[in-house]
C-alpha cells in the first residue's frame, strides 16, 4: 500500500474543504437553523454572507480579532483557517476590490480591532 505524500494529503483535505463549502452555500437569507439530528446548518445567498453568518453564529458577542480573505477561491480561506482557530477569530470574505458593505459590518459589530488578511494585494485589496 502506498502512502500518500503531503501534497496529496493536502489537496484531498483542502478538495473536501472546497465540497464543503459549496454545499453549505445555499440561496435564501442569511440563517442559522437546526435541523434533526443536533445539527445546525449557517447560510447565506453567496459566500460572502454565509462567512458573515458563520460569525454571527460563533461569535454573537463579538471578537477583538478578525481574519479577512478573499472571496475569490478557497486556496486562501483554507489557509486562514488555521490561523483563524488559533487566533480564536472568525474569518471574513471579501472582493478582490474593495470590501464588501456586509463584510465591514460585520467587523463594525464584532467590535474587531485586530485585523489580520490572509492573502496578497491581488487577492484582498488595501480598502
Amino acid at each position: 500500500m502506498r502512502h500518500r505524500g503531503r501534497g496529496q494529503r493536502w489537496r484531498a483535505w483542502a478538495a473536501g474543504l472546497a465540497l464543503t463549502f459549496a454545499l453549505t452555500v445555499v440561496p435564501g437569507p442569511i440563517a442559522a437553523s437546526s435541523v434533526q439530528g443536533g445539527v445546525t446548518r449557517v447560510a447565506g445567498p453567496q459566500r460572502i454572507a454565509t462567512a458573515v453568518a458563520a460569525s454571527r453564529a460563533a461569535w454573537p458577542d463579538g471578537s477583538d480579532t478578525a481574519v479577512v480573505t478573499t472571496a475569490a477561491g478557497y486556496a486562501d480561506a483554507v489557509a486562514a483557517a488555521p490561523l483563524a482557530a488559533a487566533l480564536g477569530a472568525p474569518v471574513l470574505l471579501s472582493d478582490p476590490a474593495v470590501l464588501p458593505g456586509q463584510a465591514t459590518e460585520e467587523l463594525a459589530r464584532l467590535g474587531a480591532g485586530d485585523i489580520v488578511v490572509v492573502g496578497g494585494r491581488a487577492a484582498v485589496g488595501d480598502a
